[in-house]
């Protein structure tokens, strides 16, 4: 699928992907936008509990779920894939051109 990252764990094919529905519910999760998320992941400021809120919007997995996966690959795979899956979901930022939206 567009715009995901896939990488293997305990024997498991994973994707992660930060579609629309998976945005809000990483939002929700965290209680922050996704610019305080990337700023905060940019900065190395991050819970614990974020960084797995992150990493299970992006798997679609539950977080208990999420973390086991993370315990298998390591923290600083899981932020690697979280920045390479992001980086997919925002093409337009590594350009410096926003995508705008059409008028008229």
């Amino acid at each position: 699928m567009p715009g995901e990252v896939r990488f293997e764990a305990q024997g498991t094919s994973y994707a992660l992907r930060y579609s629309v529905n998976r945005l809000v519910a990483m939002e929700e999760a965290t209680d922050m936008s996704v610019a305080e998320i990337v700023e905060r992941m940019a900065s190395g400021d991050v819970r614990f509990a974020t960084l797995r809120a992150i990493f299970a919007a992006g798997l679609g997995e539950a977080p208990d779920r999420a973390g086991v996966v993370m315990d298998d690959i390591g923290i600083a795979r899981a932020m690697e894939l979280i920045g390479d899956a992001f980086a997919k979901a925002f093409p337009e930022a590594g350009t410096g051109n926003a995508a705008a939206p059409e008028v008229g």
